[in-house]
């Protein structure tokens, strides 16, 4: 158990470069992918809610959304009832961008769990996801 941090921060940094290279065609790097999978499955989703499922600091959610718009992959539209709000819709080259995304990641998944049973696979999903929610609960209190 003494190496888990270690095993975890392994795997994170190792999957941020094979995304940052993977993705790199596309113009993102390996922040953009949560925010737009998101986005494509749920059009018109505001910044705080995005905020609430993918655990990042809202500042660090502001300047990804700035880039992606910036890059034609999302569209805001301000709220007229709180101005301060907006909805963020994917536009036609983040819905293409979502099937390689979800593709990239699919690989990245099969190549680290290549030697893994399929009961393995199921065991060390459900583990990660119980990990994730456990520390959410520490930092962010749900």
């Amino acid at each position: 158990m003494k190496q888990t941090f270690h095993w975890l921060a392994v795997l994170g940094r190792l999957g941020n470069l094979y995304a940052d290279h993977k993705m790199k065609p596309l113009g993102i790097n390996s922040s953009h992918p949560p925010i737009l999978v998101h986005i494509c499955r749920q059009p018109g989703i505001t910044q705080d809610k995005l905020k609430t499922m993918i655990y990042i600091h809202p500042s660090n959610i502001t300047r990804a959304l700035d880039n992606l718009e910036k890059e034609g992959y999302i569209r805001k539209e301000v709220l007229e009832a709180d101005r301060r709000t907006s909805r963020i819709y994917p536009t036609k080259k983040a819905e293409e961008a979502y099937k390689s995304i979800r593709k990239i990641e699919g690989d990245w998944e099969k190549l680290v769990t290549e030697d893994m049973s399929e009961e393995e696979k199921e065991i060390f999903a459900a583990l990660l996801k119980k990990a994730g929610v456990a520390a959410a609960k520490y930092f962010y209190g749900f």
